[in-house]
């Protein structure tokens, strides 16, 4: 049975496991309907290459600055993403840093190691998007303010505490 709290410091490894598989996933189902909304317009057709070949992503081609306009369109989303799975701004480092590792060895299992630096530059402003993203916006989750009513009817000076309330608000 998986507990989700956010609020208790326990560890839950299987909520974490399935944190970890549903960012995966998500990224990449994300990732292919963005290769098919961006290339099928301009005429390319879309392959895995595209997710795990190093060769793909290029600046000196519009197949390349397509790739590259996928993977930073799939930062932002994934940076949602964090704020819809993960919920805690201080686990979106950890979330995005193992997406990205696991996609690291996956390109290295599928093609081989990457060695272009466009490669590089363009997985690293993914990962910072992604971070960015969710981090501010599961820290605006966490700090929003929490509103508490009062179900003491008893007291006569009710009315005035509200209005004191509501005057230093």
């Amino acid at each position: 049975m998986l507990h989700i709290s956010l609020g208790d410091s326990f560890i839950d490894a299987k909520l974490i496991i399935l944190q970890i598989v549903l960012m995966q996933t998500c990224n990449y189902f994300l990732l292919i309907l963005l290769c098919i909304l961006f290339c099928i317009p301009f005429g390319f057709t879309p392959t895995i290459e595209q997710l795990f070949s190093y060769k793909a992503i290029s600046v000196f081609s519009l197949f390349g600055w397509i790739n590259i306009l996928i993977w930073l369109t799939d930062g932002i989303i994934g940076g949602l993403l964090l704020f819809l799975i993960v919920r805690r701004s201080k686990k979106c480092l950890d979330f995005t840093i193992t997406f990205h590792l696991i996609h690291f060895i996956g390109c290295i299992i599928y093609k081989s190691f990457p060695i272009y630096w466009e490669w590089y530059c363009c997985i690293l402003l993914h990962a910072i998007i992604m971070i960015i993203i969710g981090e501010i916006s599961c820290y605006w989750r966490e700090k929003r303010e929490i509103l508490l009513t009062s179900n003491n009817s008893s007291s006569v000076n009710d009315d005035d505490d509200e209005e004191d309330v509501s005057n230093k608000l």
